[in-house]
């Protein structure tokens, strides 16, 4: 084998290992003739380390998924939870108290998210969007059934 096809092979083999036993083919005979490569480890680049670990995990984690219909119900309850309270909600019982909360809450959260609008600079409308949506979001997929945002 000549120098040159030696050099050749020693840079296209694989940079990750520090030694590989590789056989190539000899162009004087055409037999296949094992050698031995050094290879020098290039150290990896924190990134590189991040996403192969990222990597490892996702797919360590997708190999445990199971495409059913109940397992696809438990992580949207999981990741939504007011679809779980609304599933065990006593209407009969919770239901006055819970209109009345609501009106209350409403009746004050209306003149402090225009006033917080008006402190701030901007128009009273915009505080009340400001107050309105974040309760909104906070009461469906917040952990607890008793959510006071203010």
């Amino acid at each position: 084998m000549t120098q040159l096809a030696l050099e050749r092979h020693k840079r296209a083999s694989n940079p990750g290992c520090l030694r590989s036993a590789n056989k190539i083919k000899s162009q004087k005979s055409n037999k296949s003739v094992s050698i031995m490569v050094n290879c020098v480890r290039q150290p990896k680049s924190p990134w590189t380390q991040l996403t192969t670990a990222i990597r490892s995990r996702v797919r360590a984690k997708a190999r445990k998924v199971q495409c059913t219909v109940a397992a696809l119900k438990k992580q949207v309850i999981s990741a939504i939870p007011i679809l779980n309270w609304f599933a065990n909600y006593d209407i009969r019982s919770c239901l006055v108290g819970d209109v009345a909360a609501g009106f209350t809450v409403g009746i004050l959260n209306i003149p402090q998210g225009m006033a917080y609008g008006v402190l701030s600079g901007v128009e009273a409308i915009n505080g009340l969007y400001a107050s309105f949506f974040p309760v909104i979001i906070y009461s469906s997929l917040c952990t607890s059934q008793h959510a006071a945002v203010g």
